[in-house]
């Protein structure tokens, strides 16, 4: 089995960025929430289902938070 059809056969996710790596706006942990997010989103169908959604929730909601702070 060649590397792409095991990818497709799977869960597989790649690290998520912004505009191609070229997001200078957005802090370290902004980052972190985002990267968080992005994993619970991704895995609730084959995991935890609904508590996964709620953790993806607070994560954007973390998010939020410290993006508003860096707009003020």
């Amino acid at each position: 089995m060649d590397a792409l059809q095991s990818m497709m056969n799977s869960v597989y996710c790649v690290q998520p960025q912004a505009n191609g790596g070229k997001a200078k706006n957005i802090p370290p942990t902004g980052f972190y929430w985002w990267g968080c997010a992005f994993k619970y989103l991704w895995r609730w169908i084959w995991k935890n289902g609904v508590q996964d959604l709620r953790k993806c929730r607070q994560c954007i909601d973390y998010l939020i938070d410290i993006m508003e702070v860096d707009d003020e």
